[in-house]
């Protein structure tokens, strides 16, 4: 290949993954975050519903953790001793994921990388089932 061709490649190449990455945050990104959204509104139903039913104990300590990082809530076995607890620790824990995501994640390619793009799957993964 010649030096010149060489260049033009490059700069088209250049060109269209500037084109992708802009085409991704203005619309894949968008729809992301709508999602994401609707997703924790609808959770977030759920969970009222169960803590108004008794079902699980509201978290007294919702308000003071500070997330900055998504972290996939434990999915291990429950201790049948303490399962009411620790339900109500997880789906706690879960809203509080789905909250900073849906509110305060910043979503744009130059942020996201292989590992965070795996927690979000994670995380939709746990809310679909």
């Amino acid at each position: 290949m010649e030096n010149g061709s060489a260049a033009t490649y490059k700069d088209i190449l250049t060109n269209a993954l500037a084109a992708r990455k802009v085409w991704l945050e203005k619309s894949e990104l968008v729809k992301l975050k709508e999602t994401t959204r609707s997703f924790h509104t609808s959770y977030t139903s759920l969970y009222n519903i169960f803590i108004r039913k008794k079902l699980v104990n509201e978290d007294p300590y919702k308000g003071e953790s500070k997330i900055t990082e998504l972290q996939v809530p434990d999915t291990g076995p429950i201790n049948e001793a303490k399962k009411g607890e620790q339900m109500s620790l997880r789906l706690a824990n879960f809203d509080n994921q789905l909250d900073f995501l849906a509110n305060f994640y910043q979503m744009s390619i130059d942020f996201l990388n292989l590992e965070r793009i795996r927690k979000i799957l994670v995380l939709y993964v746990l809310l679909t089932g």
